[in-house]
């Protein structure tokens, strides 16, 4: 697992970006089967605005201002620091049990 900045694909006609890679994966798109189009009332979208937007910000922040780091001790902090901030995001996320 490596923390670095995201690669955005552009379409400038389009106005779209999309990532290059999957950022993340796990969460429910909707826990009820009522959907009907209207993506701002799902699961994942409270998940992004949340959660999963504010800690791309946060890690934007800390690679794009700190020095570059060369050794393993720093590259193990930056990992442990994502762990973390990983660990903290679970721990306030409910997750459903299924029996």
């Amino acid at each position: 697992v490596r923390v670095e900045p995201i690669t955005w694909l552009v379409d400038e006609r389009a106005n779209i970006a999309l990532s290059k890679y999957i950022l993340f994966s796990g969460v429910q798109f909707k826990n009820r089967r009522d959907y009907e189009g209207d993506f701002e009332n799902t699961d994942i979208k409270q998940f992004m605005d949340n959660y999963f937007s504010k800690e791309i910000i946060k890690m934007n922040n800390i690679l794009t201002t700190s020095p570059k780091r060369n050794s393993s001790n720093d590259i193990d902090s930056i990992f442990e620091e994502a762990i973390n901030r990983m660990n903290e995001i679970n721990d306030r996320v409910k997750t459903k049990v299924l029996k």
